[in-house]
């Protein structure tokens, strides 16, 4: 492996000693992932997993054909935020006022005054 830092301003030898640690890791990392999901390193199945995502994908599908008006995503912390992130990077910040199909609204699940008021637009 060849070491430069011509880009860098770190020293040819942190970065050795980082790609040491990383080719091992990396290797560690493979070996997880031939356990399947029993392991710490389960996530990393997912890309490849094509009998759960062919199966995500029919139960979207199946979910579109009910119509909803709504759609509350409710989550805690970082998980709520990483999905509002993912959701707002894709659709952009006002989705629900471009009059969607259906409208999304993230509940946390720490925010009682926010679930209160996510309740009454879903009894409207």
């Amino acid at each position: 492996m060849k070491y430069t830092t011509k880009y860098s301003l770190t020293s040819k030898t942190v970065l050795k000693s980082a790609g040491k640690r990383l080719v091992s890791e990396i290797n560690r990392a493979k070996k997880e992932i031939k356990k399947g999901y029993e392991t710490e390193f389960a996530s990393l199945n997912l890309p490849s997993d094509k009998k759960l995502r062919d199966n995500v994908k029919r139960i979207v599908k199946a979910k579109k054909e009910l119509k909803p008006k709504i759609l509350f995503v409710i989550g805690i912390g970082g998980s709520n935020l990483g999905t509002i992130a993912v959701h707002e990077s894709i659709n952009g910040k006002f989705y629900n006022d471009s009059e969607p199909e259906t409208k999304i609204y993230f509940a946390d699940t720490v925010d009682s005054d926010k679930i209160s008021a996510l309740l009454a637009i879903a009894e409207k």
